[in-house]
């Protein structure tokens, strides 16, 4: 039998729930109890590593307060989000990174992050990815 692969709809709609989970300030923990799961099966629904079956999905969709079809109809989405976006904001290190970027109440101190992260980003580009040992 082989395994099977991660499929873009699954990979999107795990993005989405991670999304509306954030949004709600929801834990993976808090959210899979709320559906009856583990902690680890909503991160692997997130991932889109586990498909989430249709009652799951309604489950899910009831837990974060939003239809079920928000997951699919991007008139639905409340953010309007591009993938661009939709990929930003399922990175837990974007989030936290937003996160205190917010908290940061100096415009110049402001410019002067952006500035630095905008440089490291350029130049991480132009570096070859090292091999971890």
């Amino acid at each position: 039998m082989s395994k099977r692969r991660i499929s873009p709809v699954d990979q999107h709609v795990g993005r989405l729930i991670r999304i509306y989970r954030i949004k709600a300030e929801k834990s993976q923990e808090a959210l899979g109890d709320a559906i009856g799961v583990t902690f680890q099966q909503v991160q692997k629904y997130e991932k889109g590593v586990n498909r989430v079956g249709a009652g799951r999905l309604s489950d899910i969709a009831r837990a974060l307060n939003v239809p079920t079809r928000a997951f699919f109809e991007a008139n639905e989405n409340p953010y309007h989000l591009d993938q661009e976006w939709v990929d930003l904001l399922s990175n837990a290190l974007s989030i936290r990174m937003l996160r205190a970027f917010t908290k940061i109440s100096d415009p110049k101190i402001q410019n002067h992050f952006v500035a630095l992260a905008e440089s490291v980003a350029v130049s991480n580009r132009s570096r070859p990815a090292r091999k971890r040992k």
